[in-house]
């Protein structure tokens, strides 16, 4: 059966909309904005060929005491999931589809300062190679979605994978879309570590400006968020380093 996107007024006028767009699944949207008077843009992860389960939706879960989903996973059964982007035109009830990232990716974001509005940009996790094939979520990517030729990947070693990508504005907001920074949980499945690596969101294709190494594992997961203010200052962190030391002296 087709998929349905249904849209509907937040201010509850109106009668919603159902539009039947190609068959996929989609578990993330990167974002939707009205363009115009009468067309809507969708970017989102479809997945096609969907016909199992994924994960956590797995129709088939291990028994009691077997391995986890994720150490089962047979990539050559999983279905393909891409970034595409929907252009929908309330009008006619038509729509136009685009792709744009051919590699397997998942985890979108955007800079939060556009979301319900238009963006270029779109970083995402996807797989480290372009041969159109599931794969594992190991390479993190940025799309421009106005000129997709000037999309950039950054792929790390063989062994490290990546969590889903957080922005993050710069102090005081930036003035560019992409004026920021990006950060991604590497987890080493060889060393059995993990660290926080930031990246400048204008340019991950130079990898990390920093990787902070943390001092514990982080099993690799799913979702991540970013609070501003949450942590300390420099200056806090600093002065609280000072207190520990003269107590450590005394």
């Amino acid at each position: 059966k087709p998929t349905r996107a249904h849209l509907m007024r937040r201010s509850g006028k109106g009668v919603p909309a159902a539009i039947e767009l190609d068959h996929h699944f989609s578990f993330h949207h990167a974002n939707a904005y009205e363009e115009g008077n009468n067309l809507v843009v969708l970017d989102t992860l479809a997945y096609t060929g969907f016909e199992g389960g994924v994960g956590f939706l797995d129709p088939n879960p291990s028994p009691p005491g077997g391995p986890d989903n994720y150490a089962r996973v047979d990539y050559e059964t999983v279905p393909k999931s891409n970034l595409v982007r929907y252009t929908i035109d309330l009008t006619t009830y038509k729509y136009t589809k685009q792709v744009l990232c051919d590699r397997f990716c998942e985890f979108p974001t955007i800079n939060p300062s556009c979301h319900g509005g238009k963006h270029r940009y779109v970083w995402a996790l996807c797989s480290n190679k372009r041969d159109g094939k599931s794969a594992a979520t190991q390479a993190l990517c940025m799309v421009d979605t106005e000129d997709t030729s000037k999309s950039t990947i950054w792929v790390p070693d063989a062994h490290v994978f990546c969590g889903e990508p957080m922005f993050v504005a710069k102090g005081g907001g930036g003035v560019a879309e992409d004026d920021g920074y990006i950060l991604v949980l590497l987890y080493d499945g060889k060393k059995d570590a993990s660290e926080l690596a930031v990246f400048d969101a204008s340019d991950i294709e130079k990898g990390p400006i920093t990787r902070l190494k943390l001092r514990t594992a982080v099993p690799h997961g799913l979702h991540g968020t970013w609070v501003e203010g949450l942590v300390p200052s420099l200056e806090e962190i600093q002065r609280s380093e000072k207190g520990a030391t003269f107590l450590g002296e005394h």
